[in-house]
């Protein structure tokens, strides 16, 4: 449907040529405010030029046309199954196939399991496959270079000695290494980041042998790895001495905002009811040091099942702010403070045998997916009772400024959805296709 402004230039109207002509079997609707017969044939045949008016299903109404009226400008709305998919400005269609979708298709030669993990930043679509053992890059550009960098190309002496902050952990590596092969640890290992757009982070991992209460076994050494393009990266040492008592590194979650990073932590004590999720750290040199906790513990939603399961304690980092998977307690690191998400109709709650641990359940209609921070605005992208919705808050007053049901590409999806901008999701396919999608509600 396209709502037609009284107020645009006659070269504001000049895209509905891709509106008329786009797949005749398509329900096109114009839609006016309260015209007089002979205005309307004028727009119609002189100012919009139709071809065949009979075409289009023609509205005249002010009240449905001002509960449409979003801007001054013409705009074209999408809708399908009767949910809205997208509007924009007249003056920028330039038909659905061009607009609505862009398909970018990986060389048949790349392999991505199902356990990787892709981050969108400025230049490149940066993929972690820690199953696979490698680090992908796609170029953004025209031309979609791939670049892939493997657990082996950094396995070295100079990446495992700034991992371990030990001059003399390469050699260990080397002599224990049938040990690590037989338990295919022999190289380094990369763990999966949910870090903010912009920031190509990673976790490494580096296996020693370790004694811990008489007991000898394989433990690892946690790195962490920064991307600024596919041929130059900065490899991190955490001091783990600096961390508090009690404390570890969960390498899933890391970013940096305003000069200090921000690193997903977790406790040792299993059954401890309060606790921090997210530390702290400052660089010196290469290594990463704990400075602090930021005032946001782990919300009450998690506590019943904190024995069990990892249950998707997974901290998602977009520029000041941080999320879980299974709440709608997030942190904004500007305020040092806790927000809730405006949401209704949300059920939050874990449903466990206390005796058979293997009954345990998460009793869970909401997952958030992606966020994405406009000046004003916070947009969500979240699924619920197995549907995907986009919220809009009010950024200074957490306040909820609208709610959507959208619609995803019915295909399988190996990654996503989530936000190429604030106009467009974007997922990968169970086929390697990058998939890019308008889903504007302005």
């Amino acid at each position: 449907m396209i709502k037609i402004s009284l107020n645009d230039c006659l070269n504001c109207y000049s895209s509905m040529k891709y509106f008329e002509n786009y797949d005749e079997n398509l329900q096109k609707t114009l839609l006016f405010p309260n015209i007089t017969e002979a205005e309307l044939n004028d727009y119609l045949g002189r100012v919009l030029k139709l071809t065949d008016v009979h075409d289009f299903f023609i509205v005249t109404s002010d009240s449905i046309y001002n509960s449409m009226n979003n801007s001054l400008t013409s705009e074209l709305y999408s809708f399908e199954d009767n949910i809205l998919l997208s509007t924009e400005p007249l003056n920028r269609f330039q038909g659905f196939n061009t607009k609505r979708r862009i398909e970018i298709k990986l060389p048949d030669t790349l392999s991505i399991s199902n356990n990787a993990t892709i981050v969108n930043s400025e230049k490149y679509f940066f993929i972690t496959d820690y199953l696979f053992g490698k680090f992908i890059l796609i170029d953004k550009d025209d031309n979609r270079r791939v670049f892939i960098i493997s657990g082996e190309d950094l396995t070295n002496k100079v990446n495992i000695t700034k991992i371990t902050g030990d001059s003399s952990a390469f050699d260990s590596y080397s002599k224990n290494i049938d040990r690590f092969r037989n338990v295919n640890a022999d190289i380094i290992r990369l763990q999966p980041s949910r870090g903010s757009r912009g920031n190509m982070y990673s976790f490494l991992l580096v296996p020693e042998i370790r004694s811990i209460n008489g007991y000898t076994g394989i433990a690892f050494n946690t790195g962490a790895i920064r991307f600024d393009d596919p041929e130059n990266y900065s490899v991190f040492h955490f001091e783990n001495e600096s961390l508090p008592e009690g404390y570890f590194i969960n390498p899933s979650s890391i970013t940096s905002w305003n000069g200090k990073f921000y690193i997903q932590v977790e406790p040792l004590d299993v059954e401890i009811d309060d606790y921090y999720p997210i530390a702290e750290f400052k660089l010196s040199g290469n290594s990463l040091i704990f400075k602090g906790f930021p005032e946001y513990k782990m919300p009450f939603e998690y506590l019943p099942a904190r024995k069990f399961e990892y249950l998707g304690k997974i901290v998602t980092f977009v520029d000041s702010y941080a999320f879980l998977q299974y709440s709608l307690s997030y942190f904004d690191f500007e305020t040092d403070s806790t927000y809730q998400l405006p949401l209704d109709s949300v059920n939050l709650e874990f449903d466990f045998d206390p005796i058979i641990s293997a009954l345990k359940k998460l009793e869970a209609n909401y997952k958030f997916c992606d966020a994405y921070v406009n000046s004003h605005d916070l947009q969500i992208l979240f699924e619920m009772d197995n549907n995907y919705h986009l919220a809009t808050i009010d950024r200074k007053g957490n306040r909820l400024v609208s709610n959507r049901q959208i619609k995803i590409l019915d295909i399988p999806i190996k990654l996503g959805p989530f936000f190429y901008n604030n106009e467009k999701l974007f997922y990968l396919s169970n086929e390697n296709d990058l998939i890019i999608e308008m889903t504007s509600f302005k």
